[in-house]
């Protein structure tokens, strides 16, 4: 937690500092040249393409979770089909992919208007699940506090590391504010 919110801090140093399109390949390549900002740039891309790869197929399992629950269904080959041991490929997630695009070459208002949507209803189930839990508090179930002990907390840490695109995004709107 720490060492992402340091990292936020100098993107946002270097957000204001740079208010530039363009975010760390920017910063790279004021700084260390023109390979380097290569070597950062591709890396942001491949980032960028498993981070919504790995979002759009949970997506597509929620998405069909949900419809399984309110009665509906779609067949499990469209939702998550096995390849096999630990791989799997959902027909469903290039659609959510296609439509965030679309949502984004539209414009940035559009795409705005769509992620505050978006974060409105995550806050309402977020709010949800807190009141729910709430309701089923129980103390034993924090005995023990680490059932698989500090690898799970790495685990779990290291899952949290999906914000760090979130911070390359905001400062790649940088250019975008009128104030940075």
């Amino acid at each position: 937690g720490l060492c992402c919110g340091l990292t936020g801090l100098c993107y946002a140093e270097l957000g204001t500092r740079y208010p530039s399109a363009g975010s760390l390949y920017i910063f790279v390549a004021r700084a260390l040249g023109d390979y380097f900002a290569f070597v950062v740039g591709f890396s942001i891309v491949m980032d960028g393409m498993i981070s919504v790869a790995a979002v759009a197929k949970a997506l597509a399992s929620y998405f069909g979770v949900v419809l399984e629950t309110f009665g509906g269904g779609l067949p499990a080959a469209i939702v998550d089909f096995d390849l096999s041991a630990g791989f799997s490929l959902s027909l469903l997630a290039p659609g959510f992919v296609l439509a965030a695009g679309l949502a984004n070459y539209r414009g940035i208002e559009t795409a705005t208007v769509v992620n505050n949507w978006l974060t409105a209803g995550n806050m309402v189930l977020i709010a949800i699940m807190l009141v729910g839990g709430l309701a089923m508090f129980e103390a034993e179930h924090y005995r023990p506090f680490f059932p698989n002990g500090l690898e799970g907390v790495e685990e779990g840490a290291a899952l949290s590391f999906f914000a760090m695109m979130g911070f390359d995004a905001a400062t790649s709107l940088a250019e975008e504010t009128r104030d940075p």
